[in-house]
């Protein structure tokens, strides 16, 4: 079960980025190696993360946009120094989900990807980015 904190007011926007997180746990193609890898799979679930911010989409409350640039680049920074993987192909192996209607591009509008995901995959449901 999920925690409640997840869908406030009973709705979460994202549910496809906790879809494919379950899918991911459970596959048989999984590995915990490191150096077996193929791909690192984030699971940093940005809806969920602007959702529970405050940010009601479209508005300027919450984190805005610019703060979801943030956002990315603090995660990103985390994994660096974290792990040595990103730097090992500069982020290029590193799979995130942005479930949002314009996926990355979102974050600012019109702005393209936060550079510090520009090498990285991104997963998007809608296909407006």
């Amino acid at each position: 079960n999920l925690h409640p904190s997840l869908f406030p007011g009973g709705f979460y926007v994202g549910p496809n980025e906790l879809g494919l997180l379950e899918r991911l746990l459970v596959s048989a193609r999984r590995t915990t190696d490191p150096e077996e890898a193929d791909f690192f799979f984030v699971p940093t679930l940005g809806q969920a993360a602007k959702q529970l911010s405050g940010h009601n989409f479209g508005h300027e409350a919450g984190v805005s946009d610019h703060g979801m640039w943030g956002y990315w680049e603090a995660v990103q920074l985390y994994i660096r120094k974290t792990w040595p993987f990103w730097d090992r192909k500069n982020g290029m192996d590193h799979m995130f989900v942005a479930m949002g209607d314009h996926g990355l591009c979102e974050s600012p509008r019109g702005k393209g990807y936060p550079p510090a995901l520009e090498n990285a995959v991104v997963l998007s449901n809608w296909g407006l980015t």
